[in-house]
């Protein structure tokens, strides 16, 4: 199995730029499996809002149909999900979601923070 870094699969969704895109695409069409780590799924979603000035709602689209691709296998596809759907369902960022489920999985009761916005979510609780 091989890993891709965010920067392929970044040209691979976006194709702004043409010879990288073709590039990325040839390799990943040709591979049966190919491993997306969590840190790589929170770089995509950052560079998505942050460089490419995605909307929520499409960032949320994207990663959908990037679970979806068969050749795609995600570390914890499962705690991709759940926080995917938090993030859907609020305007806190995708890596806060992912890290109190993370820690969740990891037998922590909540995971504390500073951040008030992160009050919303069951696996956080913001200390005063």
């Amino acid at each position: 199995m091989i890993g891709l870094d965010t920067n392929i699969l970044i040209r691979y969704l976006v194709a702004d730029d043409k010879i990288q895109h073709e590039i990325a695409s040839r390799f990943i069409e040709k591979q049966e499996e190919m491993f997306i780590s969590l840190i790589v799924v929170c770089e995509m979603v950052w560079v998505l809002e942050s460089c490419y000035k995605l909307k929520h709602d499409n960032i949320v689209q994207v990663v959908q149909k990037i679970l979806g691709v068969r050749q795609f296998l995600f570390e914890r596809s499962d705690l991709v999900w759940k926080a995917l759907e938090e993030f859907s369902e609020t305007k806190v960022d995708f890596s806060d979601c992912l890290i109190g489920w993370v820690n969740k999985q990891e037998a922590c009761d909540y995971t504390v923070t500073f951040e008030k916005a992160l009050k919303k979510l069951p696996t956080f609780r913001v200390l005063s």
